[in-house]
């Protein structure tokens, strides 16, 4: 018998900050300030800092070797950048989801009532409004969706929640709902009987172009590529990785040209623009979000992060070439916005708001502009 015992070698044994350094400067990444990259790395991270973009930045695939012009300032600011980024869409994509479940517990109690035994984990009591006949299994997920919505609920209570358990003798819909993570929200619509899905699905899209059925297909797939970029923005991993993941969704093609209006052309798509990156995640969020002023915001919050970014080079790279942003980003937006909205949009702009935007000379906004003071 061989007792041999074999030495332990890690893949990715632990470095200095200085090691780090040495690391970085054998790979063709510049440090021009030594201090500041030690500074930076004791609160971020060389794998946030530095493996976080390193794809756009790689001279090939096979090789840890940076292209000439690679600075560790610009990584660093490229890092801030991308934060700032992520906020405004977690910021954004919040107020979905709490729409959402808003719409979706009031749907609910209106039409199952507002008792439910979270003890009950097989659903089968026809005075719960999780009572699984309540529900269709159209996606084979309806007995571990709504048996999950108790035990999350109980298991993980909110103050709420707390208050509900221990003060009430009923959680309604409206509690429970605030208990559960924006997946199993989404996952509870995608359970719900036809005409349910429809009367929820048609307060967030109301463009009478597309059929029923359409605009379920897009909103569900929606939903799911505002949670996986959601997820991903959670986890601390940069945001244009997403849509190089094989499991996140397309948004449907008719759907997605009949929505965005003149912010996407059919050309584009077909070359996979505005299907799952990040024009797709920004026009999604107009799409759903249900109120102009925050519509409005949302592209204010845009415009500035990428105002001050404008014509910035990272590492020799633009950032649009670093996140496949097309040139006039912010132009397509508001024409998202527009396509949603109609010429009404105006007045926010001749309200004090301007965006540097180059209007199609038949756009309505473009009279709009010109004429207000």
């Amino acid at each position: 018998m061989d007792n041999t015992t074999q030495i332990f070698v890690p893949d990715k044994p632990f470095k200095s900050f200085e090691e780090q350094i040495a690391i970085m400067k054998s790979r063709n990444i510049a440090v021009p300030n030594q201090q500041y990259a030690i500074d930076m790395l004791s609160s971020y991270s060389y794998s946030a800092l530095i493996n976080g973009c390193k794809d756009a930045f790689l001279v090939s695939e096979n090789e840890d070797t940076y292209i000439d012009g690679t600075n560790f300032n610009d990584l660093v600011d490229l890092y801030f950048f991308d934060n700032d980024l992520n906020n405004i869409i977690l910021k954004y994509t919040i107020y979905i989801e709490n729409t959402l479940k808003t719409r979706l517990s009031y749907l609910v109690a209106k039409n199952y009532g507002v008792y439910t035994d979270t003890s009950d984990i097989k659903c089968s009591n026809p005075n719960d409004y999780l009572y699984i006949k309540n529900y269709s299994n159209s996606t084979n997920k309806r007995s571990s969706t709504l048996g999950y919505i108790k035990t999350i609920s109980q298991a993980h209570p909110n103050l709420m929640m707390k208050h509900y358990m221990r003060k009430k003798n009923h959680i309604p819909p409206w509690i429970i709902v605030t208990s559960i993570p924006y997946g199993t929200a989404i996952d509870w619509y995608s359970i719900l009987k036809n005409e349910d899905k429809c009367a929820i699905c048609n307060q967030f899209i109301k463009n009478t172009a597309l059929s029923q059925d359409e605009r379920k297909e897009f909103f569900i797939k929606a939903l799911e590529i505002l949670h996986k970029y959601r997820n991903t923005i959670a986890h601390g991993s940069q945001t244009r990785y997403v849509a190089h993941d094989s499991g996140i969704p397309q948004l449907p093609k008719k759907q997605t040209l009949s929505l965005f209006g003149k912010g996407l052309t059919e050309q584009e798509y077909n070359r996979g623009i505005g299907q799952n990156d990040l024009l797709a995640v920004f026009s999604v969020i107009l799409t759903l979000l249900g109120d102009e002023k925050i519509e409005y915001n949302f592209i204010g919050d845009i415009d500035w992060l990428l105002g001050i970014h404008f014509n910035s080079h990272y590492c020799t790279r633009h950032l649009n070439s670093i996140y496949h942003f097309p040139e006039d980003i912010r132009n397509r937006l508001t024409l998202v916005w527009e396509n949603k909205r109609g010429a009404k949009i105006h007045q926010y702009f001749s309200s004090g708001f301007h965006l540097n935007i180059m209007y199609p000379d038949d756009s309505p906004l473009l009279e709009a502009a010109v004429t207000s003071e």
